[in-house]
């Protein structure tokens, strides 16, 4: 199974139960886990022969660039030659092991307002930036939507997330980066019926 059959399976489980996973955190740990399974290999490295997994969380990729979850390239984890996952130094710049996927998770539930857009946003650029720089194979950006507004200000902070869901997607497009993003029904809770879930 692919990694993007994989986040495929997930956006699935999110929308079959859309209260299943509470945090971005609930999300990573299961792809985590799902991506551990398809890549259960461990490969060896430069550095001292130990060897390391295909998937891991937080990877720096250069350039102030963390990722929330990485598959290396297969051909390239060998490479690596420090306790930092990277291939060591030349012309007195890092050099990072290539990847075969790079993932950007990012959960709305209603409070981060402008700073979302704003850290959103900048996660697509950096995956866009990664693939420009022929760094990783495939980007993909999940977009989960569960939030309950409040009622005052419930239609204009709905519309402000579907308007940020069209700007992320679009920005995907942009830079061929694969956008996920869970059922629109199920984005905002409340709206849910008690008969639906």
């Amino acid at each position: 199974m692919s990694v993007k059959e994989l986040i495929d399976e997930l956006i699935a489980e999110i929308n079959k139960n859309p209260f299943r996973f509470r945090l971005e955190a609930d999300v990573r740990a299961w792809l985590y886990n799902k991506l551990c399974e398809r890549y259960p290999t461990l490969h060896k490295t430069n550095f001292h022969g130990l060897k390391t997994s295909l998937v891991h969380c937080e990877y720096f990729g250069g350039k102030g660039r963390r990722i929330d979850l990485v598959v290396f390239d297969e051909d390239d984890v060998r490479n690596i030659n420090s306790n930092y996952m990277d291939k060591g130094r030349e012309n007195h710049q890092y050099l990072y092991v290539r990847l075969s996927d790079a993932i950007e998770i990012k959960m709305e539930l209603g409070y981060r307002g402008k700073r979302m857009k704003e850290t959103a946003m900048n996660d697509v650029i950096k995956l866009g930036e990664l693939k420009q720089d022929k760094q990783t194979t495939n980007a993909h950006f999940i977009f989960i939507v569960r939030w309950r507004a409040k009622k005052e200000t419930k239609k204009e902070k709905q519309n402000e997330i579907i308007s940020l869901r069209d700007c992320l997607r679009n920005k995907c497009g942009e830079y061929g980066v694969h956008f996920y993003t869970n059922n629109e029904k199920n984005y905002f809770l409340s709206n849910l019926s008690s008969s639906s879930v």
